[in-house]
C-alpha cells in the first residue's frame, strides 16, 4: 500500500516501525506521551522540596509536629509507585533530656504511611552537634490524584527541638525527593 499524506494531515499505508530510526525526537511528542513508552521501573519524574530555615518547637510528649517539609506530586499512572527520599535534622535544647530520641515519620495528604524513622540525639550534650536522619520509603499510591507527602516530627518527651539546626548552629537543609516510578 502506498504512503499518503491527505489534507488534514493524516498519514496512511505506513506500517508500525515503518520510519528510520531517529526520525522522531522526544521533543516531538505531545508531553506526557514519552512515559507510556517506558517499562516498569523507569523514573517518570522527580518533585523536590527544600526547608532551609530552622525552627524552635517547644514540644509536648509524645505529639507528632509538621516540620514545614512536604512535596506534591501526580502520578501518571494509578500503577507507578512513589519512592521517597528524605533527610531530617534536629537537637534537643543543650540543658534538657539530652539522649531523647527523636523520630520522623513520612504522611501522605494527612495520613501517616511510614512507622518511626528515629535516631538518638546523643550529640546533645554539645551545642553544636545536631544528629541527622534519612527516611526512603516505597509507596503505591494506586491513584493519579495529587498527593502532599510530609515529613513529621516526634520528640517523646517534653522537650524543647531544634529543628534543621543545632543549638548555636543554623544553615542546615532538609530536602524531599519524590520520584514516580513506572509499574
Amino acid at each position: 500500500m502506498p504512503i499518503s499524506i491527505n489534507g488534514s494531515g493524516s498519514i496512511t499505508g505506513l506500517s508500525a516501525g515503518g520510519l528510520p530510526d531517529g526520525s522522531i525526537t522526544a521533543a516531538d511528542l505531545a508531553a506526557g506521551a514519552a512515559r507510556s513508552n517506558f517499562g516498569a521501573g523507569a523514573v517518570l519524574q522527580v518533585i523536590q522540596g527544600v526547608k532551609s530555615d530552622s525552627d524552635t518547637i517547644s514540644a509536648s510528649a509524645n505529639t507528632w509536629y509538621d516540620t514545614g517539609l512536604e512535596a506534591t506530586i501526580t502520578p501518571s499512572s494509578s500503577a507507578s509507585k512513589i519512592l521517597i527520599m528524605a533527610n531530617g535534622h534536629g537537637q534537643p535544647r543543650y540543658n534538657e533530656s539530652p539522649n531523647s530520641p527523636v523520630s520522623f515519620r513520612v504522611t501522605k495528604n494527612g495520613s501517616s504511611i511510614t512507622g518511626k524513622f528515629g535516631f538518638n540525639t546523643a550529640g546533645a550534650n554539645s551545642e553544636n552537634q545536631a544528629s541527622s536522619n534519612a527516611i526512603i520509603h516505597l509507596d503505591s499510591p494506586a491513584t493519579t490524584s495529587a498527593l502532599t507527602y510530609k515529613i513529621q516530627i516526634l520528640i517523646p518527651s517534653t522537650n524543647t527541638l531544634y529543628l534543621n539546626r543545632s543549638y548555636a548552629n543554623t544553615g542546615l537543609e532538609m530536602r524531599i525527593i519524590l520520584q514516580e516510578i513506572a509499574g
